[in-house]
This record gives structure tokens, sequence and C-alpha cells, in this order.
């Protein structure tokens, strides 16, 4: 999968480049950076998985990370395509409006260069893999939560919001996102996520004074 085309990877330089051309981004690409700069990207090495499967073929060539203010595209690591969009000030509205505006640029010179984005009617958006079936969108919400990830209600409480709550390297900080990519829009997604981390935040802070929080609990769905 990675070991694309010299036609395809010609496209994918020149689409970046039309888009730098309006937002004055930097590509780096990995066989030119430090494991500093990956670090700093948040870029991992290839888990063995990964090599076994091909996914990681001749890590670290053609591969690429596109960069500007809070957009990230990276370039054949995982996908071919991937955009990343991070704040700090937890304005998801903006994260999800920077992608769809970013992605349908690189859509438009995609087409323009007879290489259009591959959709399918049962599949959605296609992907390396089949955990991102439909949407191919994971919106992730880092929120600091002490109390209520010990709570009796908390399996229920997630699965009736659909989304998942995974520990992180720091404690008490738990990382929120979307259990599945299908069977919704984009914007619903998003929208469940936000109202989900709305919800948990309420949980803990009625935790914190000691009370219940029997009646916050969604009803099943």
């Amino acid at each position: 999968f990675h070991c694309i085309s010299t036609r395809m990877h010609n496209c994918l330089f020149n689409s970046l480049q039309q888009l730098e051309q309006e937002l004055a981004g930097r590509l780096l690409l990995l066989t030119d950076s430090s494991q500093e700069q990956q670090s700093e990207l948040n870029l991992k090495a290839p888990t063995s998985f990964q090599l076994r499967i091909g996914v990681a073929r001749d890590w670290p060539d053609a591969r690429a990370v596109w960069s500007v203010w809070s957009l990230l595209v990276w370039v054949n690591i995982d996908e071919h395509l991937r955009l990343v969009s991070m704040r700090e000030d937890a304005n998801v509205a903006e994260a999800f409006q920077c992608i769809c505006i970013s992605l349908q640029k690189l859509e438009k010179y995609y087409r323009g260069l007879r290489h259009p984005f591959i959709w399918k009617q049962q599949l959605g958006w296609v992907t390396s893999s089949p955990a991102n079936v439909g949407t191919g969108l994971r919106i992730s919400v880092l929120i600091k939560l002490q109390h209520l990830p010990t709570h009796k209600h908390l399996k229920d409480v997630l699965k009736r919001l659909r989304i998942n709550m995974d520990k992180t390297d720091s404690p008490e900080l738990y990382n929120i996102s979307n259990m599945a990519t299908f069977g919704f829009t984009e914007v619903a997604l998003t929208q469940l996520v936000v109202d989900g981390v709305k919800l948990l935040t309420i949980m803990e802070k009625r935790l914190e004074g000691n009370l219940s929080i029997d009646e916050l609990v969604p009803a099943q769905k």
C-alpha cells in the first residue's frame, strides 16, 4: 500500500504544494527528520504487526508530514493521507472546520490531477484499516477525571454515549473518542463526542461534591 507509484507520489506532492500556496505550510520528509522532530509530531516507529503486514514497508522512505499552524497532513504513514487538527483551546468545531476545508481543497487538487479520492456506497471512504470504515473520522478530547473512572456506572455511561475513554501516560488525564466511524455523518460524530465530554464533565463535578450521578446516566439507546 505504501509503495505508491511515481505518478501518485508526484500527484500527492503537487497537491500539497498547491495547498501550501494558500496556507504557507512546511513539508518535512521523514528521511530528513530527527527523532526529536518526529516525537514533536507524535510520530512513532512502526509496530512489529505493521511491519509483518507490510503497512510499514520501506520505512521511512516516501513518508512525510506537511504542517501549518494547527493542521498536520500525514503522508503515507498509516494512510495515503491523514489530516490531523490539534488545538489547546477545546474548540472542537474549529478543528473540525479546519479538517473539512483542507480536505475539500486537497480533493479538488486530486480531481484536477485525475486521482479522485475513493468512496464506496457500502464502505464510505476507503482506508487501510477496517476500524476506520465509513467516515474515517476520529475525534479525540483530553480531559482530566479523578472520580468518574472508578464509578460503577462508567461502563454503561460510555456504552450509551457511544464513546471510548482511554488512559494516557499522564495521571488522571483521559482520552475521549468516538467508538465507531460509521452509522453517523461527520457532523453527528463530532457532536456525539462533544456532548459526551460535556456530560462526563458534569458527572465529574457532581462526584467531587459527593453527589449522586444516577439521574444523569443516559437511557439505553
